[in-house]
């Protein structure tokens, strides 16, 4: 049988039956774990007992229609309503502890992307990446940053120095760039060797 932790919260049996687990206790004589747990199934007036059942059998697994399923199952999407906590805790039950909730901004808000502040921040980029010699992944382990960065970084000044070209071309009236040309089939397959 594989340990498993077991949480205050709602369960529910194989068979179907819903009980509320209020916590796992140990026995003094034999240091065996014990689930303290109410039947969440009945209305409130008449679900005033408390249940013990060994650890082992809320842990163990049963053949329900020759499939092998877990006995109790947590019922994760059930909240634990504020009348029952009062209740175990007027019981004498310490009240569950439960997770703070934190608030999810929206998935669809602005994000920041890092960004160089300054134009040393490029030329360091360039130093290592092509005065080194070192490639995108060490240029980016030199850098201590992510390899999706650098080359970001690196499309982004490419497109920028493009864009002065460009402007620098237009100013001075003349097309620096290569000019395209038709190339026969045999030329291609050249330069494909």
């Amino acid at each position: 049988m594989a340990e498993r932790r077991v949480f205050a919260g709602y369960y529910k049996r194989y068979d179907g039956k819903p009980i509320f687990v209020i916590r796992v206790l140990k026995d003094i004589d034999t240091g065996e774990a014990i689930v303290v747990c109410k039947d969440a199934s009945f209305s409130r007036e008449d679900n005033e007992h408390y249940y013990l059942i060994r650890y082992a059998s809320f842990c163990e697994q049963v053949k329900v229609d020759g499939v092998l399923r877990d006995k109790y199952v947590r019922q994760t999407r059930r909240e634990i309503d504020e009348g029952t906590v009062r209740e175990v805790y007027e019981d004498g039950f310490p009240e569950p502890k439960s997770k703070p909730f934190t608030y999810v901004d929206d998935e669809y808000a602005e994000r920041t992307i890092r960004c160089s502040r300054t134009y040393y921040e490029y030329a360091d980029l360039f130093r290592k990446r092509f005065s080194e010699g070192l490639s995108i992944r060490k240029a980016a382990d030199a850098m201590q940053q992510n390899r999706g960065v650098v080359e970001r970084r690196q499309a982004a000044l490419y497109r920028a120095f493009a864009q002065l070209l460009q402007q620098r071309d237009e100013a001075d009236g003349v097309c620096r760039l290569m000019q395209k040309t038709e190339y026969d089939q045999r030329d291609i397959e050249d330069l494909l060797e």
